[in-house]
């Protein structure tokens, strides 16, 4: 495999499209439409399936809410499982996540407290979808985030994940877990 280009390639390339007269909105869209690509790839038979959208509060949770649209209309059953209030995401990922609500994709806010986060106990998904961290990821996880991913984790035993951009964790530049 050819190497994988770094964060700062990925936003210059990004900034470079955007100053082309593409919008960040497109872009968004064009991540969505790929992930579906692989995902479909690896589970032709979507429809009727319960995907878990892990979304976080940047472009990465934008792409999330974009794959959530797709999904639905494949037939699939997704939940988009948001960690900040609707109204604190901003710019692009903001006008996704209320034109995905409006074409009738169901959200669930997660809250952590006592050490725990508030997973839904409905039905458990047959796919998750990582989308709390991207590419942007620096530093160590704090203890929430590192809850929320060690969660995700546990629940992927026996269940097809898919990272959009990276495992939310692992250092774009090093590959090793934060």
């Amino acid at each position: 495999m050819p190497p994988l280009p770094f964060p700062q390639e990925i936003r210059a390339w990004d900034k470079g499209a955007e100053a082309l007269g593409l919008p960040e909105m497109l872009l968004m869209e064009n991540a969505a439409r790929e992930a579906f690509v692989v995902l479909r790839r690896h589970c032709p038979d979507i429809a009727g399936k319960i995907v878990w959208l892990f979304m976080g509060n940047g472009n990465n949770g934008g792409d999330a809410v974009c794959l959530a649209r797709r999904l639905l209309d494949a037939g699939a059953k997704p939940l988009v499982l948001h960690t900040k209030a609707q109204s604190q995401h901003k710019g692009a990922s903001a006008r996704h996540l209320k034109v995905t609500r409006a074409a009738g994709v169901p959200f669930y806010h997660l809250r952590y407290r006592q050490n725990r986060w508030n997973l839904p106990h409905h039905e458990l998904p047959r796919l998750i979808v990582d989308g709390l961290l991207g590419t942007g990821f620096r530093g160590p996880l704090r203890a929430d985030a590192l809850a929320l991913v060690e969660a995700i984790n546990e629940l992927a035993q026996g269940r097809l994940v898919m990272s959009l951009d990276i495992p939310s964790g692992l250092d774009a530049c090093t590959g090793k877990p934060m």
